[in-house]
């Protein structure tokens, strides 16, 4: 077996307790030049911060999951040429990034575990070259973080209870619904029963792991159409014009069963074989809904779910502990772990990730805020000397009184 170090020796990891995180932001990326990376938790917050960074000189881009692929790559690409500097991004930001010379990672919200911190601060210096690690972090977060476990693991009987309400949901009778699926909408579900959004959500994914239910991520639906009259009636219109016209050609031409089902389409096809753009094709086909010619569901996704097995009276129901109990005292584990990295002031930031991964025989890295605060507070070598010195003069001159002296332990 070939093992490498998990030591980054030109990575500096640096915790910085603050109450006002965006001027500490501010202060860093002033202070260190170059790419950066700013991690939270949220969504809108990445706007928030982009757009915070932009009043004030920086330039900034935000990331997340639920942006369109066109805006992912052109983010990207902009903070990949250095068009932008900073992008301040959701954990969906990183995996297949590797720009070398991310010269800061900040961490503005706590991440769930080890694990992930040092996968997302690795990022920075890639290119060997001196760079920074560095959390922002508060006594709140500790309180926020904790609370995630209650959120990603919800009592059992809030379990139950969404299990209930989702048959009801989908007026589901007990013994029925065996690989049923459902088109989903979590807030309208949340809505509609009262339930918090976050633990629910984390309640289905224990259901499904389970196996009593399974719970698609959002999922590409391609667009369907289907014409609203018939033939005849399609060839006796006369109010459409020569683009309407060469628009329902291509789709008779390129789709079968158009006229008694509804049918996927892909509008990138139908704008090639048209010579117009994807949009142009959305907007006519929407105005041939207005006048009843078809019927258009655009694309759009939607998340589904489906029942593994028949829908269960809630007395019988069961969690496996590998479904909740093992997995609730790994991530109370992993909380703990991220928790004590971020309020340790005394052992060194590098040895601490170290001797998490498992190596025990790590050293002070020199360089990370703990190991700078140790050599502030030392004696510099020549002030020790000096002091020696004094101390070996002054026994020689009272050797004879310090031989009298009775010993004191001053330990």
């Amino acid at each position: 077996i070939f093992q490498k170090s998990f030591e980054r020796q030109n990575l500096a990891y640096v915790v910085r307790r603050t109450e006002d995180k965006l001027s500490q932001l501010l202060r860093i990326l002033n202070s260190v030049k170059g790419t950066s990376v700013v991690y939270v938790r949220s969504r809108n917050r990445t706007k928030e911060i982009a757009d915070f960074l932009n009043q004030n000189g920086i330039s900034a881009d935000f990331f997340h999951a639920g942006l369109s692929d066109e805006e992912k790559d052109r983010k990207q690409n902009d903070w990949k040429s250095d068009i932008c500097r900073v992008i301040v991004a959701t954990n969906a930001f990183g995996m297949g990034i590797d720009k070398a010379d991310v010269r800061t990672v900040v961490h503005i919200d706590l991440p769930d575990s080890i694990e992930a911190y040092f996968q997302e601060a690795g990022r920075a210096g890639r290119d060997g070259e001196k760079a920074f690690a560095i959390l922002l972090y508060n006594e709140s977060d500790a309180t926020k973080l904790k609370k995630r476990i209650a959120d990603n693991f919800p009592q059992k009987d809030f379990i139950y209870k969404v299990y209930e309400c989702l048959g009801n949901y989908f007026e589901l009778g007990v013994g029925f619904g065996l690989e049923k699926i459902y088109a989903f909408n979590l807030h309208d579900f949340c809505k509609k029963n009262a339930l918090p959004i976050n633990p629910t959500y984390s309640a289905l994914k224990i259901l499904e792991l389970s196996g009593y239910l399974e719970l698609t991520e959002e999922l590409d639906n391609p667009s369907k159409l289907m014409f609203s009259i018939s033939k005849d009636s399609l060839y006796k219109l006369d109010s459409l014009n020569k683009d309407y016209d060469n628009l329902i050609q291509i789709l008779l031409r390129s789709y079968t069963g158009i006229f008694s089902d509804l049918v996927h389409i892909n509008e990138d096809v139908i704008a090639e074989r048209l010579n117009i753009v994807r949009n142009d094709v959305y907007d006519k086909l929407m105005d041939l809904q207005k006048q009843g010619v078809v019927h258009y569901i655009p694309f759009k996704k939607t998340p589904f779910l489906i029942y593994s097995q028949e829908r269960q009276e809630q007395s019988v129901l069961r969690l496996p502990t590998s479904a909740y109990d093992e997995r609730k005292n790994r991530y109370e584990k992993q909380v703990l772990a991220i928790l004590d990295y971020a309020q340790s002031c005394n052992v060194c930031r590098s040895r601490i990730l170290l001797n998490y991964f498992g190596e025990k025989d790590s050293y002070d890295c020199g360089q990370c805020d703990v190991c700078l605060d140790k050599k502030r507070g030392q004696l510099s070598v020549l002030t020790r000397e000096e002091i020696k010195a004094k101390i070996d003069r002054l026994h020689r001159i009272n050797q004879f009184k310090l031989e009298l002296m009775p010993v004191f332990n001053y330990e």
